[in-house]
């Protein structure tokens, strides 16, 4: 067997990497054949360890990752033989040697900034500098790690987005939109600071108050822990995200560790926790929220595509509806007398369906066209049944559309915006659709996931819309997705199927966010048509890669 000895380029034997790691050798009996199994386990499981590692890191890293791998590996083998089933298993040490090898790589990136920002600014001592220093501080504070590693990346080391991307381990795309992102929110947090205060220590006091409007602790004193349910879908990956960014200890909920989606989940934030429940079984939610004892409940999960609530209206009505009394019944009883649980609802557009006044708000009357907008509006009323009867901190969330390069291929925009990426490379000649004239107000899921985070720090629940107040149809969506690719007439590529209409159609969904955006602080950062650009470029470099025409 092979492994590569760390700190030197040549190959080391298994006994060699015993002795590297632990500074001694293992001694191994001559009649022990578990060394010629390993050995066996080890040709088998090598490479496919390789390809996941050498995605994740840079090159000339993989090679001491993979070994890391195997003696976690080795050392398990000592005790208890593997199986050739134990693959899974050996993947989640992989996803943790590599998620520990991008904070290793990270605390040393932080270390150079400091070390080379000392080196250019030797006279830093002068009142002047103390105070813009620490201004540029408290503003850095106010900004995620994931944003503020970006930044720093990009204006500090000069790096191309494309480094970065090995870096951070995630696509060019991904870290151009972060990057967009992170330097819009430090302008807005460095302009904010102003009057400047006087001193270092008042812009440190800013910058707490800034960043953490509430800073809720844990119910433990330590750092606060939250449930998602519906963690594989856009908003549970950016909602994980956010929290992580915020200090949280986050716990995914999957139905059965055979979930597809699990493994994007765990490449994606490798510091997430995921663990077994159902929105059909209370005892399989009620044994989640005992064994995480969480300070936040967000629940997204639900059967949120609107088509196929349809053709599954039974099912639809059994987790997006009474998924919710279950879910809430579970944290009444976890949580007991004194509940100190806060709960988030997803709550949807859809509710208002036929709408009766435009744009719609909190007081708009709900008159659901569909089994999942009829089942939304059963949770939203159990939500507001459990706040008043038992005094739970619990919200509601009435989300306008929201969309990202995270989407699923099922929704309309993310329907068209794959479309355009495969037309574009050949893959494709037309795309399907239905309805054209339909009207959305479309946002962008990273920015709603916040708003979603501030209800639950504010001191009493309520319910709020989130929206971005402005209407695009489907026309429009086929306009700039199909500019995107430089195709202005768009006709040739587009037909019209009667199986993608709805028995009822919504027409028109705006929203009127003036309530979340006063009491909440929340406004949306990124506008639509700068989100489905990026969506049609993530499904270029994506198609491309699927059908091995990326270089």
């Amino acid at each position: 067997m092979m492994l590569t000895d760390f700190g030197r380029s040549r190959p080391c034997t298994l006994r060699d990497a015993q002795r590297t790691d632990a500074g001694r050798v293992i001694a191994i009996d001559a009649a022990d054949d578990r060394p010629t199994r390993f050995d066996a386990f080890y040709r088998g499981h090598r490479q496919s360890i390789a390809d996941y590692v050498q995605r994740r890191v840079m090159a000339h890293d993989a090679e001491d990752v993979v070994a890391q791998v195997f003696l976690v590996a080795w050392r398990r083998f000592e005790v208890i033989p593997l199986a050739p089933e134990d693959r899974l298993w050996l993947f989640g040490v992989a996803r943790r040697m590599v998620a520990d090898h991008r904070r290793s790589t990270m605390r040393r990136l932080r270390l150079t900034d400091r070390l080379v920002g000392e080196a250019r600014n030797p006279d830093s001592s002068t009142p002047s500098f103390s105070l813009l220093q620490a201004r540029v501080d408290a503003a850095m504070e106010v900004l995620r790690p994931a944003e503020r590693e970006v930044l720093r990346l990009v204006l500090w080391d000069d790096l191309s987005h494309s480094d970065v991307s090995t870096v951070l381990g995630c696509t060019a795309n991904a870290v151009e939109l972060r990057y967009r992102r992170a330097r819009s929110r430090f302008h807005d947090a460095f302009l904010a600071l102003e009057p400047a205060p006087q001193t270092p220590e008042q812009f440190a006091a800013a910058s707490t108050t800034l960043g953490s409007p509430r800073g809720r602790q844990s119910q433990g004193g330590s750092m606060p822990r939250a449930l998602i349910t519906g963690i594989t879908g856009q908003d549970g990956r950016y909602l994980a995200e956010l929290l992580i960014g915020k200090g949280y200890q986050v716990h995914g909920m999957i139905r059965g560790q055979n979930n597809p989606k699990a493994r994007i989940v765990q490449d994606e934030i490798p510091e997430i926790e995921l663990i077994d429940g159902d929105l059909t079984d209370l005892s399989s939610l009620i044994a989640a929220v005992e064994q995480v004892q969480p300070d936040e409940v967000y629940n997204l999960g639900a059967i949120s595509f609107v088509k196929l609530s349809f053709s599954q209206p039974e099912l639809t009505a059994d987790v997006s509806g009474s998924g919710v009394l279950r879910m809430l019944e579970a944290i009444r009883i976890v949580g007991g007398p004194n509940n100190r649980m806060r709960f988030y609802q997803a709550a949807t557009s859809e509710m208002f369906g036929k709408v009766h006044e435009v744009p719609q708000r909190e007081t708009t009357p709900f008159h659901p066209r569909s089994p999942y907008g009829t089942a939304k509006v059963f949770g939203f009323y159990t939500t507001l049944n459990y706040r008043e009867s038992y005094g739970i901190h619990a919200s509601n969330g009435i989300l306008f559309n929201h969309t990202s390069p995270r989407r699923g291929l099922e929704f309309v925009e993310r329907k068209i915006s794959n479309a355009v990426a495969r037309i574009s490379l050949g893959l494709q000649e037309t795309v399907a659709l239905g309805n054209l004239d339909t009207s959305r107000d479309f946002g962008y899921a990273g920015d709603y996931v916040e708003a979603m985070w501030k209800m639950l720090q504010q001191e009493e629940p309520d319910d709020y819309v989130v929206a971005t107040g402005t209407r695009w149809s489907i026309r429009q969506v086929l306009d700039m997705a199909f500019h995107a690719i430089g195709i202005e007439e768009w006709s040739p590529y587009v037909t019209i199927d009667e199986r993608f209409l709805r028995p009822a159609e919504v027409d028109q969904l705006v929203g009127d966010a003036s309530r979340a955006k006063d009491l909440l602080g929340w406004e949306p950062k990124v506008d639509f048509p700068q989100v489905l650009e990026e969506m049609v470029r993530h499904d270029i470099e994506m198609e491309q890669e699927k059908a091995g025409l990326k270089r």
